[in-house]
Formats: C-alpha cells, structure tokens, sequence
C-alpha cells in the first residue's frame, strides 16, 4: 500500500497512508503494485471499518455489549470471558433479509468437537485432523470442507547431515509422494509444488518438469541416487 513502508519505518506520518474515503461507504486503496488478490484480503479483521465515536468515547470498553457498533449481520447482545458470546440479528444490516438465522451464541472451551457429536451444538471446526475420516463415515453429508490459502510443508535441518547436501534435499523433494501424503492426512489436501497456494486468485501455477515422472523415473535420475 502507497507510503505503509515509510510510514511503519517513522519516515512519513500515518496520514499519508494510500487510504482514502471517497463518501460514506466507499474506500478507496492506493497500491504501489499490482495485487491480484488483494480483494480476498479484504475478510480479514483488520480491515473491518470501526465505529470512531465509540472507540473514543469509551477507551479500551469501545466492544462491550451496549457500546460496540456492528456493522454486520449481528449485533453483539452478552459476552461472558471464557464461557460464550451471544449475539442477534442486526435491523440495520443492509441485506437483513436474507439473514435467515436469528441469533447465534458461541461456546469457549476446549472439546468443540465432543460437544458436536454429543448434539450440544450446531457446528464446530474443531475436527482433530487424526478424526476426520472417521467423521465423514459418522456423520455423512455433513462434514464440509473448505480452501485454505495456505501451504504445510515440513522442512529439515539444513545444518545436519544428511540434510546439508542440498543434492539429498532435492532428493527427497522429487521422490516423496504427496500424492499418498495427503491421502493418508485424509483432510482433502491437494499435493503441492510451490508455496502459492493454487487458489489464488490471479496465481500462474508453476510446476517443476518431473511433477508427471513416475515414481520408478524419478529414482532413476541423478540426484535420487545422490
């Protein structure tokens, strides 16, 4: 974003930031480059607009119940630290109508998962990786699974051998199968060949040229056998 850098480094005043308010719900973002994802960004926290007035009429209370001012689809009605969240539709959402769920509490604690399968609550997200299958055959149809922009990898020491010889890291890049990781993970992972995750919007996926070799063709090639 035009001047973050300066302005994060003490070299220009917050102010001068590439934000601006063109009327009353239009925001318009000054780039110093193109970002093709940068809308996606959007969902994040802390990009959500925050009422002024009641942040400085309150302090740090600016969202307790009674003081925070909801943009969204809910108002915050109770919360209680370390016991649930109570929250209700908003009359002043712009797409009201279409909020079909009246009022929505969430649950702290730990157990997500156990209160699911037990019918004390609606949903969770909590499914311990080791017990998504076993969920999928438990309750069918009901497990949904959606795209993280993210990518797991595991990564050795480079300072211990064998993993010093960048000949035996490239190794064992190209023989492992990602293709019997992610089934084994079971969570409807999609093996992966670069950082970017595939989703991403705008993204030219990038594949090195033994991604198609077989198992049998990539032992066979120099570095397999370093």
């Amino acid at each position: 974003m035009e001047n973050a850098e300066d302005i994060l480094n003490g070299k220009a005043k917050p102010e001068t930031l590439g934000v601006k308010a063109l009327d009353a719900k239009t925001l318009q973002f000054t780039l110093i480059a193109p970002v093709p994802y940068f809308p996606d960004m959007l969902i994040q926290q802390f990009t959500f607009p925050v009422h002024r007035a009641t942040v400085e009429k309150y302090g740090n209370k600016w969202t307790q119940p009674g003081h925070y001012v909801s943009s969204g689809a809910y108002l915050l009605k109770d919360w209680k630290v370390n016991s649930h969240i109570n929250m209700e539709r908003n009359p002043n959402y712009y797409d009201k109508d279409k909020v079909a769920i009246p009022k929505a509490v969430f649950l702290s604690g730990s157990g997500e998962y156990n209160r699911y399968r037990a019918n004390e609550i609606d949903v969770t997200y909590g499914i311990p990786s080791d017990q998504v299958k076993v969920a999928d055959i438990e309750f069918p149809g009901q497990v949904k699974r959606t795209t993280s922009l993210c990518s797991w990898y595991l990564e050795p020491n480079h300072e211990a051998a064998p993993f010093n010889d960048p000949r035996v890291r490239k190794a064992l890049n190209m023989l492992t199968r990602r293709d019997i990781v992610v089934k084994v993970g079971g969570r409807g992972d999609t093996p992966a060949f670069q950082l970017t995750p595939p989703q991403m919007q705008g993204v030219i996926p990038v594949y090195p040229e033994w991604k198609e070799w077989t198992p049998e063709k990539n032992a066979s090639k120099p570095h397999a056998n370093c």
